[in-house]
């Protein structure tokens, strides 16, 4: 996966999103930030889970372009994104898995039903921007 993640382009990343923002969600939750490491201490993951959002935010300034770029064209799609992500999140957390069982499921979503590892790799990168951005999981 580390050697892939450089092959990953704004493509991937739009095909991806566009995928997983097709519903229609509610957003809910504060939006603000707090320090990566503490995130993923109170969500209790494991350094599998932390190994894996170190990799997907090696993208996240280029996540978020695509999403501002996005939002040029439809300005609901970077909401209707997050709240996809927030809802399977909440969804996830009601059924007393643990934070890294959470995150696996989402990170399998994220990669969609006939995925590829490009597919999976920027299904992550959303995953991590979104985790980093404090829009899913506990702050």
């Amino acid at each position: 996966m580390s050697s892939k993640i450089n092959d990953l382009g704004y493509a991937e990343l739009e095909l991806a999103a566009q995928a997983l923002a097709s519903g229609t969600h509610t957003a809910v939750g504060d939006l603000s930030n707090i320090p990566i490491q503490d995130k993923i201490v109170k969500n209790r993951l494991g350094s599998a889970v932390a190994w894996l959002l170190t990799l997907g935010s090696s993208k996240s300034a280029e996540t978020a372009r695509m999403l501002e770029k996005a939002a040029q064209l439809d300005a609901g799609f970077p909401e209707r994104l997050k709240s996809g992500f927030v809802v399977k999140y909440l969804e996830l957390n009601t059924q007393g898995l643990s934070g890294d069982e959470v995150f696996f499921a989402l990170y399998d979503w994220a990669a969609g039903m006939k995925y590829t590892e490009m597919r999976k790799l920027a299904g992550l990168c959303i995953l991590a921007h979104l985790f980093i951005m404090c829009d899913i999981f506990e702050k």
